[in-house]
């Protein structure tokens, strides 16, 4: 039987060397995709994290993760019974009281582009309780995924795998599979259009440079000599630079500018489009990172719901997360395996009118669901003692 006293101690501080960045990709149980060869034996995390520098990929990942991360949360209890109240109410504390808990939802929510993501726990044993001290948030790539879904370190000596004690560290995985233990980094879908936008912007930047300043020409009389011609070269190069030049009276000094008519727009038609499958791929459309030349109130809703559906099914995900590592093994550290836990619930619904909402939570409650009285008074900013609906019609 599996120890329920948790270790305090911290386990993967960072340190030492890291020659295990030179073999991460080797030891990965999935095969590395062909298109990513040509990056001359860079790892996999290095094409990510230069993927991640993109702004468009960036701000759009940012998005997608405050759209749960930026959201309120509650603890709800596994039944109406009172222990199952105070221990919803314990947990609720504890993590209330966490530093840096947000910032570990919103670093747990980097399994989105990564695949996965890891957080360890910093227990603290009181006297009366185990309680949680902070949630320290770790570069998934040095941890590997192996058979069933098994986390382990690499060692930053050796780049061997190291076992992880158990209840220690929360492992979140993006879409994850049974049979593919990486789950679905996103940023491997981003990979082309990331690749044709980047060379795109490199060959734009050759165009601007060729033909977006006027050459300047000089004409010099036949008698001039190489260096009397290298002293003019050298002063056409400061007046194009510094727009002060001093030039012999008999040389002639023109610009000449050179009409590059539509070449521009293409590439900035092409990096339109990657932007486009870029938000496309991470939000689910395009309407509210791309200027559109057609829009609708229609189309607005459609993209909406959308991507309410894709901040709803992040959500969930991270509920099955945290509720079977986290929430569970407080309960069962405080009040033994056998007690069923709480569940942490992010509030994923979408703003809606008082009128709307109310209706919303009265169809929940009549078809068996238990609103919190905490959520209800939070949503309608109501003080908690008036926010029971328990007592109407007693």
């Amino acid at each position: 039987m599996k120890s329920l006293k948790p270790i305090e101690k911290e386990f993967s501080a960072a340190g030492g060397s890291m020659l295990w960045l030179t073999n991460v990709l080797n030891r990965m149980p999935v095969s590395t995709p062909s298109f990513l060869e040509r990056h001359e034996g860079r790892g996999l995390w290095d094409v990510f994290e230069e993927m991640m520098a993109d702004p468009h990929i960036q701000s759009s990942f940012r998005s997608r993760r405050a759209g749960v991360a930026g959201r309120s949360w509650e603890v709800v209890a596994a039944d109406d019974s009172r222990k199952a109240q105070k221990i919803a109410e314990f947990v609720r504390k504890t993590l209330a009281a966490i530093p840096n808990f947000e910032h570990a939802l919103a670093h747990l929510l980097k399994a989105i582009p990564y695949g996965h993501s890891v957080a360890e726990i910093m227990w603290r044993i009181d006297a009366d309780a185990v309680r949680v001290d902070a949630l320290r948030t770790r570069r998934p790539e040095r941890f590997l995924l192996e058979k069933n879904a098994e986390l382990k370190l690499l060692d930053s000596q050796t780049g061997q795998t190291k076992d992880l004690p158990d209840r220690k560290f929360i492992c979140h995985r993006n879409e994850p599979q049974d049979d593919v233990p990486y789950a679905n980094p996103l940023l491997l879908s981003l990979y082309w259009p990331w690749y044709f936008k980047k060379h795109a912007s490199a060959f734009w930047m050759v165009l601007a440079e060729k033909f977006g300043i006027p050459s300047v020409i000089g004409r010099y009389p036949a008698h001039f000599t190489d260096a009397d011609v290298r002293n003019l070269v050298t002063a056409l190069v400061n007046l194009q630079q510094d727009s002060v030049a001093a030039v012999p009276q008999e040389t002639k000094v023109e610009l000449e500018s050179i009409q590059v008519g539509e070449k521009g727009s293409f590439f900035r038609e092409l990096l339109d489009f990657m932007n486009a499958e870029i938000s496309k791929t991470v939000l689910g459309g395009t309407l509210t990172q791309e200027v559109g030349k057609v829009g609708s109130y229609a189309a607005a809703k459609t993209h909406q719901e959308v991507r309410q559906e894709i901040i709803a099914a992040d959500a969930r995900l991270l509920h099955t997360t945290l509720n079977s590592t986290l929430i569970r093994w407080l309960t069962d550290f405080n009040y033994g395996p056998n007690v069923a836990a709480p569940h942490f619930v992010v509030d994923y619904l979408p703003p809606r009118g008082t009128a709307e909402f109310a209706q919303t939570l009265k169809t929940l409650s009549e078809m068996g669901y238990r609103v919190p009285e905490r959520f209800i008074a939070e949503t309608f900013g109501l003080p908690e003692e008036e926010a029971s609906t328990e007592k109407q019609g007693e």
